[in-house]
């Protein structure tokens, strides 16, 4: 084994912070930081005994990083966990030559998790399109892409990276 794709996520919306559950949170955390580190240990060992190098790569989102709307703050913990779980699993992996990036999409368009929550918010779609500068969504292609070149030696120096795929939304206001 020399690469992991840590994909598994869930996000629902919820009423607020103030009616969140710790069996919510909880859910949220086993699924979206959990799963990825239990994961990440066991295939990382795997690799330091068989002395090989390779890449991990989490899928995160760019909503750990900015704010892209409301009522998804378990979701946003779980994965602003997850980047700072990549950033330290960089550090302690490096030496053994494992490099472990994130790719931090916003919302993709034609996946089952994004068609919900547009279908229970439909202007989310408008707004998002809106204030990206590509005008578009994330495409799956654009999130594969970016896992490729992680998985490749084209990135054979690249480590601890974050990497936002979101149009620009993040580096540009649009009024």
């Amino acid at each position: 084994m020399d690469g992991l794709v840590n994909n598994a996520g869930i996000i629902n919306e919820y009423t607020g912070f103030q009616s969140l559950t710790k069996q919510q949170l909880c859910t949220y955390l086993e699924t979206n930081l959990l799963g990825a580190i239990n994961v990440t240990k066991v295939v990382a060992e795997k690799m330091i005994k068989e002395r090989k190098p390779g890449s991990i790569v989490n899928v995160s989102s760019m909503s750990s990083i900015n704010i892209l709307y409301g009522g998804i703050m378990p979701y946003v913990i779980s994965k602003a966990g997850l980047d700072a779980a990549t950033r330290q699993f960089a550090y302690e992996l490096g030496p053994y030559n494992i490099r472990v990036n994130s790719v931090n999409p916003s919302l993709v368009s034609g996946t089952d998790m994004t068609d919900g929550i547009v279908k229970s918010n439909p202007q989310l779609r408008d707004s998002t399109e809106y204030r990206t500068p590509m005008k578009r969504l994330v495409g799956i292609d654009d999130v594969s892409g970016a896992v490729v070149y992680f998985l490749s030696d084209l990135s054979l120096m690249v480590t601890a990276t974050c990497h936002i795929l979101d149009g620009g939304i993040t580096n540009c206001i649009i009024v």
